[in-house]
């Protein structure tokens, strides 16, 4: 987001969004008297449940804000920075990786950064990191 950009206030129900920066300052403010400024490595997790309005802005007016924002319907666990390489997968689960820095291998394949893969029908998510890599993994129904 450039800087000074942003997005106006605006409604969610019934879902809750994640807000995950990797560079720069955003700044949240919303209907519940939450607010502040989310940096680098953070996680926001906004629950709209039966109605909030928010707005997002870049905190600063010279340099830009990179970050990803994932919404999702019932999410029962937060999702959360990993350093491990491996991750188990109950029966029936499916995993879903997104790579927010650097690079991995996840199962022999590349993945770089902005990619994104599902995994489904395995008993656990291996990742093989390259560096200094950030890692999204969704463990999902």
């Amino acid at each position: 987001m450039k800087p000074g950009a942003g997005f106006g206030t605006h409604g969610h129900r019934d879902m809750e969004i994640l807000s995950y920066v990797l560079e720069g300052g955003l700044e949240h403010k919303d209907s519940t008297r939450g607010g502040g400024v989310i940096r680098p490595g953070e996680i926001q997790l906004m629950r709209a449940g039966t109605g909030v309005t928010h707005s997002e802005y870049n905190a600063s007016k010279t340099e830009p804000v990179h970050f990803l924002q994932i919404g999702r319907h019932a999410l029962d666990d937060a999702p959360r920075r990993r350093r491990g390489a491996a991750h188990a997968l109950a029966p029936g689960r499916h995993a879903w990786v997104h790579v927010a820095r650097g690079s991995v291998a996840l199962g022999g394949r590349a993945l770089e950064e902005g990619d994104g893969a599902a995994v489904s029908e395995e008993a656990d998510v291996q990742l093989a990191g390259h560096g200094d890599a950030e890692v999204l993994l969704f463990d999902l129904a």
